[in-house]
């Protein structure tokens, strides 16, 4: 992820919205590296977040068709850049985290 003058960031752009807090997020970084096969080149490195890094935002909007309306497309597209290598996919509300005991 990158911000507009494209140095690495940890902020996840896109969630910047009124009713969304950010509360906290567990992250990594990690240096992406790869390989041009059609042009027999190295690709320049990038600088990513880890994979399995968490963040925890708060709505404190009343409408859920408008968060929804902001996380689907995240949800299909990914977030950040390489997302054609299968960099950036993203899981909101997964049932893992968010199940309930018992």
């Amino acid at each position: 992820m990158v911000d507009r003058f494209l140095r690495p960031i940890s902020d996840i752009e896109e969630l910047r919205h009124p009713d969304i807090i950010p509360i906290t997020k567990i992250t990594g970084t990690e240096t992406i590296r790869g390989w041009q096969s059609a042009m027999g080149l190295a690709r320049p490195d990038d600088i990513g977040i880890t994979m399995g890094s968490v963040y925890l935002f708060q709505y404190m909007g009343e409408n859920l068709d408008a968060l929804k309306q902001i996380l689907e497309p995240l949800l299909i597209d990914g977030i950040g850049l390489r997302k054609e290598q299968g960099f950036g996919q993203i899981s909101i509300c997964d049932p893992l985290h968010t199940k309930e005991r018992i």
